[in-house]
């Protein structure tokens, strides 16, 4: 688990329990993970630097003009980041792609008058973001080998939407549906199957629900805005509130064990969702 304070780098390793303090300079944000390494914005570098693990390498990669935003304003996976970078305000916004192997920076986007991007997230070889445009959002789909751009969804005038999460051939999504003239408001949870192009409704409820969903394997941790942070079991459709309560922060994650997350004046959590079955010795002749 990794989180940062201003100058610091806090590296917490479950198996041991002990937590390691890392002085890295500069004031950090968002540190993300990948295998041993941790990228992390630093804003008097005004840009992306890196932290192996293994070898203690702390390494420059690139400087943006982005000022400054939510945690879902980059993801980190393997080689590559992807992210978000401002020229001067909101709608200027585009999302960028960063081989750290090669130092390739790419534009991905180019979003005309007021429409623009938000919420990148990528895995293994496909990035996603949503699109904003006017009050509605689309979710849009880059691979990075074919140099494909998909449109996952196709904006009606009544639905959105939003904060997409990707995992193998998967994407899930907030939904949004409002039908003014029938007064008919929608909240819940969307996926798409990269291969199939299959969209599959996950639950609508008509309040609040569904936000922010992160996926791993065939579970999805989402929240119940203001109300509760929920697990979402695919094939059981079992969805379980581990965590109720308004104090609760972005982001959150998950693997396939646990669940992290953080809750404001408390802390850091981990919730162990995969408890296998102990085994039982008998008597022994």
């Amino acid at each position: 688990v990794v989180y940062s304070g201003v100058s610091n780098l806090y590296i917490y390793t479950r198996k041991t329990g002990e937590t390691v303090n890392v002085f890295v300079g500069g004031d950090i944000v968002f540190p993300k993970i990948s295998e041993n390494r941790v990228v992390y914005y630093d804003f008097v570098y005004m840009g992306f630097k890196m932290y192996n693990i293994n070898t203690s390498e702390k390494t420059d990669l690139i400087v943006t003009n982005w000022p400054g935003g939510g945690s879902d304003s980059f993801q980190f996976y393997g080689d590559y980041i992807v992210y978000e970078n401002t020229d001067s305000d909101m709608y200027s916004t585009e999302i960028f792609l960063y081989n750290i192997a090669t130092g390739e920076n790419i534009q991905l986007t180019e979003s005309p008058g007021e429409d623009y991007p938000a919420n990148p997230c990528i895995y293994k070889n496909t990035v996603a973001w949503q699109l904003s445009e006017g009050n509605l959002n689309d979710i849009v789909m880059y691979d990075i080998d074919s140099n494909k751009y998909t449109s996952v969804t196709n904006t009606s005038q009544f639905a959105s939407e939003t904060y997409p999460s990707i995992y193998e051939n998967t994407i899930v999504y907030s939904y949004f549906y409002y039908d003014k003239i029938n007064g008919t408001i929608l909240y819940g949870l969307t996926m798409y199957n990269i291969t199939t192009e299959d969209e599959t409704t996950i639950f609508t409820a008509g309040e609040p629900t569904g936000s922010t969903p992160e996926i791993f394997g065939d579970k999805i941790v989402y929240s119940v805005t203001g109300v509760s942070l929920n697990l979402y079991d695919l094939i059981t459709n079992e969805d379980i509130p581990i965590y109720e309560g308004v104090y609760l922060t972005t982001p959150w994650n998950l693997n396939e064990n646990y669940v992290l997350f953080t809750v404001l004046s408390e802390g850091v959590y981990l919730y162990k969702y995969n408890n296998p079955p102990a085994i039982e010795i008998g008597n022994i002749t």
